[in-house]
């Protein structure tokens, strides 16, 4: 990847929280994320709950501040920057949440919504931010009346279009969209993402796209990022990860969706029990836990980041086997 090219650069982010109590625990939720995100990309990042999906979001626009790692945007050291600069930085990079009813202020007007993050930004002056919201509703397809109303008098399609029209107001580079369509009705998700495609297409604004559903990322995803128990256990293009995983953790995903079908065979791995608290992550392999395939170097030795070409990546002892499995078992 060509550095002109690299939007976000993330290396090596971890972050743990410390739980005080009788006893004062560490609860891990990142550990040596990397991630990269080109301009006028969507990357997808997927999981379960509890893998770190949401802390990483938040680390890459500190609203979390991570314990250690670099996170660069435009190759500038976002994690160094304060005041006015820090400001900068986050205008550039949106965020889009899971509930819009929760992320909208419910006593402001839709049109307020929208205005205020752009007049704090310097992006338009007060009492002129009557043509700014009508652009933005239009971006996200919306008709330029809403603006009068209050979120409560909106549909949950319409209240998440209000949310990305507020993100888009500020004119960012990046949206990191959080569980943004899974509140909504299986329909309207369409509707959505179909408009997440298009701000990338037509606004080129690049996209970290968070779900647990693995069919709404292959859908949108250039690549994707698979995460477990705070790190990332597998990345690659979305559609070859997707075909034939390299990660036994990404494969029984994948067949856990509904209408996922594959030829049986004994070793196809089979997600079973829940994920392991990350107060007390497994040693060697985090996955090793629930991985039916697990041998005994995987619970003693942490796997390797194996590199599968193509721009895949693997956090197994075995990857290029399961990718073998998996073509097989098509």
């Amino acid at each position: 990847m060509a550095t002109e090219e690299r939007l976000l650069s993330v290396r090596g982010l971890s972050k743990a929280f410390q739980l005080r109590g009788r006893v004062s625990r560490r609860l891990v939720a990142l550990d040596d994320v990397s991630l990269d995100v080109r301009t006028h990309e969507i990357v997808g990042v997927v999981g379960e709950s509890g893998s770190g999906k949401s802390t990483l979001a938040k680390c890459l626009v500190r609203l979390v501040e991570p314990d250690a790692g670099t996170v660069e945007f435009h190759a500038r050291d976002v994690l160094s920057l304060r005041g006015r600069e820090l400001a900068r930085a986050r205008r550039q990079m949106q965020m889009v949440y899971q509930d819009p009813y929760s992320s909208l202020n419910p006593l402001m007007s839709v049109g307020a919504a929208i205005a205020e993050p752009a007049r704090v930004h310097g992006l338009v002056r007060r009492g002129a931010e009557g043509e700014h919201v009508r652009e933005a509703l239009d971006v996200v397809g919306l008709n330029a009346a809403l603006a009068a109303r209050r979120p409560r008098e909106l549909s949950g399609g319409q209240r998440q279009r209000v949310a990305i029209a507020r993100a888009m107001a500020v004119r960012p580079e990046l949206l990191l969209a959080d569980e943004a369509v899974s509140a909504l009705d299986v329909s309207i998700q369409a509707q959505i993402l179909n408009l997440f495609a298009s701000l990338r297409d037509e606004h080129g604004v690049a996209i970290v796209f968070i779900a647990h559903n693995l069919s709404v990322v292959a859908h949108i995803a250039d690549r994707v990022n698979v995460m477990y128990l705070g790190a990332i256990v597998e990345t690659g293009p979305t559609k070859e990860v997707f075909a034939a995983p390299g990660h036994p953790y990404t494969a029984a995903l994948l067949d856990a969706q509904p209408g996922r079908h594959r030829r049986r065979t004994a070793d196809r791995p089979v997600l079973r029990g829940e994920i392991p608290s990350p107060l007390n992550i497994p040693t060697g392999c985090r996955f090793r836990t629930r991985c039916p395939l697990a041998q005994d170097v995987c619970a003693e030795q942490a796997p390797p980041v194996v590199d599968l070409g193509g721009g895949r990546t693997a956090r197994c002892h075995f990857a290029s086997r399961h990718i073998e499995q998996s073509l097989s078992s098509r």
